[in-house]
């Protein structure tokens, strides 16, 4: 299971997308921006997602529907029990290395 939500990396300017593992509650990729295309090529390179937790993006629901066909997709992220993580770790430990894997 994976929870997908977006960041602000400067605010009203810039945002990224980071993924976690939503059972270990470890970071599994940032992703350089919030497109829903960028989100359905990197779950599309990890088959292994089987179910997408996301808030009310529909950029982030059309790409988990294009590219996880094993299982549902859940709209559930904002609404339970979240992993421990915080944004501005997360922020501060994306890179354009980070993002051009």
């Amino acid at each position: 299971m994976l929870g997908i939500d977006d960041f602000a990396l400067r605010r009203s300017r810039s945002y990224a997308t980071v993924l976690i593992d939503a059972e270990t509650g470890r970071r599994a990729d940032v992703l350089p921006s919030r497109i829903a295309d960028i989100a359905e090529a990197w779950l599309r390179d990890h088959p292994g997602v089987e179910i997408v937790c996301r808030d009310g993006s529909g950029a982030y629901g059309e790409a988990a529907r294009r590219a996880v066909r094993s299982g549902p997709v859940s709209d559930r992220w904002q609404s339970g029990p979240r992993p421990t993580w915080s944004t501005s770790a997360t922020a501060s430990a994306w890179s354009p290395t980070t993002a051009a894997r």
